[in-house]
C-alpha cells in the first residue's frame, strides 16, 4: 500500500467508536443496551437499578460497571448531591481495575473519573 493509503487507513482506524466491549460483555450486550437505552432517555433512577442488578449478576463485566458509573454520574449532577458523585468516582475506579477491560474503557472511566474529582 502506497503512504497514502496507510494514511488513510490510521485515519479511518482513529474515527472508530471506542472499544467498550470486552469479550464477555458482549454476550450480555441486550441487557447493557436496554439498561443504557433508559440512561440516555433521562431514565436516571431507572437505569441505575438496571445497571446495579447487571453489577450484580456480573461482577466482572466492566461495561456494566461502566453503565452503572455514568448513571450515578448524572444522577449525582441532578441532584446535584455529592455523595452520589463520589459514590460515581469510586464505580469509574472500580470499572478501570476489572480484569479484562478494554484500553478504550479503561481510557473513558479513567478520564471521566479525573474530571469528577476535580469537580469535587
Amino acid at each position: 500500500p502506497t503512504e497514502k493509503q496507510a494514511e488513510e487507513k490510521l485515519k479511518e482506524k482513529a474515527k472508530k467508536k471506542p472499544k467498550l466491549f470486552n469479550k464477555f460483555d458482549k454476550t450480555i450486550k441486550a441487557e447493557i443496551d436496554a439498561a443504557e437505552k433508559l440512561r440516555k432517555k433521562g431514565k436516571l433512577d431507572e437505569a441505575l437499578k438496571a445497571f446495579e442488578a447487571l453489577v450484580q449478576k456480573h461482577p466482572q463485566s466492566p461495561r456494566s460497571r461502566y453503565g452503572k458509573a455514568q448513571a450515578e454520574d448524572y444522577l449525582a449532577e441532578k441532584q446535584r448531591s455529592n455523595d452520589l458523585l463520589q459514590k460515581a468516582i469510586n464505580t469509574y475506579r472500580e470499572a478501570a481495575e476489572l480484569p479484562d477491560v478494554t484500553s478504550d474503557l479503561l481510557r473513558a472511566a479513567l478520564k471521566r473519573r479525573a474530571e469528577r474529582q476535580q469537580f469535587l
